[in-house]
């Protein structure tokens, strides 16, 4: 192609290339090249990064052209350039932190995380930018990644309270509470008359039962003209907490009657009357609501409990399986469901719903303490002691778990190791310590998330429809593979083999999506290529491609045998060894769903004997060949981010986890920006119970736009 025609200027070309590398370089995608508004959306992510690269070499020719000449004149030239990048820049910048804030205004927080992303790969010190991407995930439950986004954005400017006080509300929700604290206190320091830092460290104070400092900081957001109901509605429910049952109901009368449409004042005035054991007011109450909204999940989770309270079990159980059909991750229903069941005589029914809870939260202390009391109940001695074992593993120091293994220990007459148990359980102490002033906070937050459920009571007219809510069965992205169809825009990964050895062409075209394959015109591709291969025998590249043409509509035989023929005319055909790896994978697959029912990989259930892939000897091999083949193409291009991220997927099927993580962040490494590999990653993590650095990965895979983290996320980091 040539670039440069006879009567261009020098002038002409230093302008094109600098003003090429100027965008590029400072981070600005390719979209920037286009026009569009604030209703346009951005282009699709794979093109622009085909422009981007191409821009790049063009950018590159275009400067090895200019080195070659003399231009020492044309500095000024650079200088004003870089003046009009930079006005470029702070527009640009502008703009994609405008468009963020109007789509977190429409609520459209996947949208504002795009935006934010584009302004600060601009400028990366912004720390605004930082901050309401911190909002954005906040809103879509990406706790970790919200306190992670204020913490950066202090980190900048630690002058702003509203920074501060939001990720004291993160910190606070992580159970994280003498931080939380420090960034309250740090938050009414710079700005002591914003009543809404002390209504969410009332919130706080609630959480830890210190119902007379909730008030104190209630009164004193009220004070400052804080007078949306829930101030009151707060207030009066630390005065119920606290026992001040009279003054707690005057502060629910006084929102009720000033707004009776105001539901969740009926709700908690309707637990107070619970706890005074005025049961009859208090289903009014909850009735009224429901009558409104039948779908209300707190109303129907609190009229279970008043329901419960006057041994009502089976309206109860009616209510908690309507708020398990509206929220299937509620581990409230099931745990309680479990309890009527206990305290009906129906261990095995109960051991189902303790089940439930812990699938949502394998930490769930008392639920894996309870399993182990209704076992030994049940004679299943073995069985308990398990159980028992699950909750000192979770906390070592768990007393009640070595009582209980002593007890079980007795029955099968084995006296001295069940008086060991008992010795430890006595040396510990009971839980009821944990309440004593020499306890830690941390310790005593440690404890509270063992015991913490998690339950989705949403409005479910308004926020179920957010990512965060939408229930999928929770796999790991598949494998990459290499997309030749002619339409490129069908592909969602691209790699950048430009002057790189062992390639034939410069852009690597990918996907990972599932695509609908057309019979006949793949056939007719493969004629085609039959004829070009006839009048060009030693051409590896056809080969190739009429190798993915057979392995697309599975005819792995012809697709291997082409693959074999593209390697004995260059044995260093590197993208000829990936597609023969991702054919080897693909067969596993084929012989996987014809053999038995295909197991998916998910973060629930762990490989065993009768579920891992690798079981038959015939798809062993071919793991194997598929994992040699992704060994050979690293050897040859050790930066091939897809060759790693493929690997890291087939050693995860077959059962080896840290091999796996090791080559998702070996991706990673090569492509920072590799969202399927911190997600892919991020599951792994979880389900080896690294929760932190899982959920840390996940979000992280959210910003980066896979949405599906965030209802992962809402099931497996906030509880």
């Amino acid at each position: 192609m040539n670039f440069v025609s006879k009567n261009q200027s020098l002038t002409d070309l230093m302008a094109l290339a600098f003003f090429i590398i100027s965008f590029v370089g400072s981070g600005i995608g390719s979209a920037d090249f286009f026009t569009f508004s604030k209703n346009t959306t951005l282009i699709n992510n794979h093109l622009v990064s085909i422009i981007k690269i191409y821009f790049l070499h063009l950018a590159r020719y275009l400067i090895t052209f200019l080195v070659s000449m003399k231009f020492k004149k044309k500095i000024w030239l650079i200088l004003v350039l870089s003046l009009i990048q930079s006005g470029v820049c702070a527009q640009s910048r502008s703009d994609y932190s405008r468009y963020g804030r109007i789509e977190l205004q429409k609520e459209n927080f996947t949208q504002a995380i795009r935006y934010f992303n584009q302004a600060l790969r601009i400028n990366s010190n912004d720390h605004y930018a930082y901050y309401l991407r911190g909002v954005a995930k906040f809103n879509l439950d990406d706790i970790v990644g919200a306190e992670m986004d204020y913490t950066i954005a202090i980190n900048l400017l630690p002058y702003y309270a509203e920074f501060f006080h939001n990720r004291a509300n993160t910190r606070s929700m992580q159970l994280k509470h003498e931080p939380a604290f420090e960034d309250y206190a740090r938050a009414i320091e710079l700005d002591s008359t914003d009543a809404s830092i002390f209504f969410n460290r009332a919130r706080t104070f609630m959480n830890l039962k210190r119902y007379d400092e909730a008030i104190k900081d209630c009164d004193k957001a009220i004070s400052l003209n804080y007078n949306h109901e829930g101030i009151y509605i707060l207030r009066g429910s630390a005065k119920a907490g606290g026992k001040y049952y009279e003054d707690a109901l005057k502060d629910m009368n006084l929102v009720l009657n000033y707004n009776p449409g105001y539901m969740l004042g009926f709700i908690q005035r309707g637990k107070v009357f619970t706890e005074l054991n005025k049961i009859d007011s208090a289903m009014m109450d909850f009735n009224y609501v429901l009558a409104a909204d039948s779908n209300n999940t707190y109303a129907l989770f609190s009229r279970a409990a008043a329901e419960m309270k006057s041994k009502n079990y089976p309206e109860a159980i009616t209510d908690l399986d309507h708020i398990i059909r509206l929220s299937p991750y509620n581990s409230y229903a099931y745990f309680n469901k479990a309890i009527i069941l206990i305290n009906t005589d129906k261990k095995h029914a109960a051991l189902k719903e303790l089940d439930n809870v812990v699938k949502i939260n394998p930490k769930h202390i008392t639920s894996v303490f309870y399993r182990g009391k209704i076992k030994a109940d049940l004679k299943d001695y073995q069985g308990a002691l398990a159980e028992y074992d699950k909750c000192i593993e979770i906390y070592p120091s768990f007393s009640n778990a070595y009582y209980e293994k002593s007890v079980v220990k007795n029955r099968l007459g084995l006296v001295d190791e069940a008086k060991e148990e008992y010795d430890k359980a006595m040396a510990l102490g009971n839980l009821e310590d944990l309440e004593a002033e020499n306890l830690t906070q941390e310790k005593i937050a440690y404890m509270n998330s063992l015991v913490q459920l998690s339950g989705d009571f949403i409005d479910t007219e308004k926020e179920s429809n957010r990512v965060q809510y939408q229930f999928f069965d929770i796999n790991m992205l598949p494998v990459f593979v290499i997309n030749s169809d002619s339409d490129k825009r069908s592909a969602n990964g691209i790699y950048d083999a430009f002057q790189k050895d062992n390639y034939y062409e410069a852009v690597v075209n990918l996907s990972n999506e599932p695509i609908q394959q057309d019979i006949q015109l793949i056939s007719s591709k493969i004629e085609t290529l039959n004829e070009s291969i006839t009048s060009s025998p030693n051409n590896a590249p056809t080969y190739l491609n009429r190798a993915l043409s057979y392995s697309s509509i599975q005819n792995f035989n012809e697709a291997f045998h082409d693959y074999d023929k593209a390697l004995q005319i260059d044995s260093k055909y590197i993208l000829a060894y990936f597609g023969r790896a991702n054919s080897n994978y693909q067969l596993t697959q084929l012989i996987k769903s014809i053999g038995y029912q295909q197991q998916a990989i998910t973060i629930k259930q762990k490989a065993t004997k009768e579920t891992t892939p690798s079981e038959t000897i015939q798809t062993a091999e071919y793991y194997s060949k598929a994992v040699d083949d992704y060994n050979k193409v690293l050897k040859l291009d050790p930066g091939f981010s897809y060759a790693y991220y493929n690997r890291g997927y087939v050693k995860c099927v077959i059962g080896e986890y840290q091999r796996s993580i090791d080559d998702f962040t070996y991706a990673i490494r090569e492509k920072p920006d590799f969202s399927e590999a911190y997600y892919n990653r991020g599951l792994i993590l979880i389900y080896l119970n690294e929760n932190k650095l899982g959920c840390s990965d996940l979000s992280k895979a959210g910003e980066l736009g896979i949405q599906n983290a965030y209802s992962v996320m809402k099931r497996h980091c906030h509880k």
